[in-house]
């Protein structure tokens, strides 16, 4: 939407790709839309970018707040639970500032050992989410996949990830990367481990937000 509120520009994704989006392991529908994202331009060097950040009306559905107090991350470092009644619907707000780290890197799983991994390279600067091992995956051959984004090699990172039953969308950097990935775990991910190559970093801010949507 060009003619959105403020000047806004607004936008909504499929998120799905027609290498799959026939076969996912749902009823009722194939795949839902993202979150609303609001679009704007930035400068980096002499080139001009797009980012993409969850529009504000996105906090609304914020409920119980849970925060961790800051910690360092030397090989790894684990958390058993994320929220209490985790129906599976939930906002991760994490801010990361490496010291001497090739790898940042942190894994989303539940008890059943599905997980998807989430990996700072600083060496080859990219972002990657892995989601070979998320849950069901076996409905196609293409779908077991990891996925990449480019980033700068910064030292410091604010993520943003909006977490649903079938779905993980992550914001870096106030949308200066963005990624969406389905996922069909077969019970909600409610447990996050803490990893590191080359060195150690710190996570200076954990903040977790169950979320108010519809969850039947």
């Amino acid at each position: 939407w060009s003619n959105a509120p403020e000047g806004r520009y607004i936008a909504l994704a499929w998120m799905s790709n027609w290498q799959y989006a026939n076969n996912v392991p749902t009823m009722q529908f194939r795949s839902s839309n993202s979150i609303p994202r609001d679009l704007s331009l930035y400068t980096q060097g002499k080139e001009i970018y797009l980012a993409s950040t969850p529009s504000p009306e996105m906090i609304s559905l914020r409920k119980e707040k849970k925060e961790v107090n800051a910690f360092k991350v030397e090989d790894t470092y684990n958390l058993d639970s994320l929220l209490n009644k985790n129906t599976g619907a939930f906002e991760l707000n994490i801010d990361l500032k490496n010291i001497s780290a090739e790898v940042l890197g942190f894994k989303l799983f539940n008890s059943k050992g599905e997980y998807v991994d989430f990996c700072l390279n600083e060496i080859e600067k990219k972002f990657t989410m892995d989601r070979t091992k998320s849950g069901i995956t076996s409905f196609s051959k293409e779908f077991p996949a990891i996925t990449s984004a480019p980033i700068e090699k910064s030292g410091n990172f604010s993520l943003r990830i909006f977490v649903d039953k079938a779905s993980i969308e992550c914001f870096g950097n106030g949308g200066k990367f963005a990624m969406t990935n389905l996922v069909f775990p077969n019970e909600p991910y409610n447990r996050i481990s803490f990893y590191t190559k080359g060195g150690t970093y710190n996570v200076s801010s954990f903040t977790i937000y169950d979320l108010n949507v519809n969850n039947k």
